[in-house]
């Protein structure tokens, strides 16, 4: 057995006693809302909106089945349930499987299958889409559990992943995770990532870039009533070089010479770069006939 094949088999059994060692069975009951006298807001408006990011990308109709790939104790699964969407939750972990069956039966049906991501326990094309939230960081081996999503996913299926990104397996609550429970924390980076899928057997890969607000760029209604009169412009070109020019003006850059439309430029990248690293949301088709 190789070091690799001994760390998968170690982060593995450490995830299946993760809901034990872990004593957070309340917050998995209510995940994403905070237990009572608990904070928890850092944790659960990202959580928050992963989920409707994701669901807007899945594409989905009420009549397809969704697989949720490391869904813990499923609380995702259980909001797509809410949502009248038919879904089986699937992890490594039974009792973190229990939670969320008790969980489902809440909402509605409980369909759980305790499963390796690496080797699903299910038949060739079983669903049309397949969502990934905060799971696929924690595998050993990301070759083999890509190829087995895209093995189960129908010729026409699509699957959404967002996952922690840049610089996560250093923050201190990734650090604390490895060394107390011995779960693998390895952070998901875009060029690496998208080639796997590729690699796995997926036809066309795509980066969700604006998925997230901008902090540090604002609009106020009149310069968003002036890029409204702008977009409608018949000469799109022309438009979008006044579009430049007014949004420079908005941010008090609008002054002569080269360097300040440079400036804002690249500050605008730069930030929109960093957001996207540090979480990327990418969207997998099995087939290019989705895009």
């Amino acid at each position: 057995m190789n070091s690799e094949t001994k760390i998968g088999f170690s982060s593995k059994q450490s995830e299946k006693d993760y809901g034990r060692s872990a004593s957070s069975a309340e917050w998995e009951l209510l995940k994403p809302f905070a237990p009572p006298s608990q904070d928890t807001l850092a944790e659960s408006l990202p959580l928050i909106h992963d989920f409707a990011t994701a669901v807007s990308a899945l594409n989905v109709a009420p009549t397809q089945l969704i697989l949720d790939i490391g869904a813990g104790a499923c609380w995702c699964s259980d909001w797509l349930q809410r949502l009248n969407l038919r879904t089986v939750s699937v992890d490594i972990s039974l009792d973190l499987l229990k939670v969320g069956r008790t969980r489902l039966l809440q909402s509605g049906a409980a369909r759980v299958v305790v499963g390796d991501i690496e080797c699903l326990p299910f038949a060739n094309a079983a669903f049309d889409r397949v969502v990934c939230l905060n799971a696929l960081h924690h595998i050993a081996n990301r070759a083999a559990a890509l190829s087995e999503i895209c093995r189960i996913l129908q010729p026409t299926g699509v699957v959404v992943f967002s996952e922690p990104g840049k610089g996560h397996s250093d923050r201190p609550t990734s650090v604390a995770a490895v060394r107390d429970f011995g779960v693998l924390e390895r952070e998901m980076l875009i060029p690496d990532f998208i080639r796997a899928c590729h690699a796995a057997g997926f036809a066309d890969v795509c980066l969700k870039p604006l998925s997230y607000m901008i902090p540090s760029v604002d609009l106020r209604l009149d310069d968003w009533r002036a890029l409204q009169a702008l977009a409608r412009r018949r000469r799109p070109l022309r438009a979008l070089h006044k579009i430049g020019k007014n949004l420079l003006e908005f941010f008090g850059l609008a002054k002569t010479g080269l360097l300040f439309e440079e400036a804002f430029t690249i500050h605008v990248i730069r930030v929109l770069r960093g957001l996207i690293e540090e979480h990327p949301i990418l969207v997998a088709y099995k087939d290019r006939v989705n895009t």
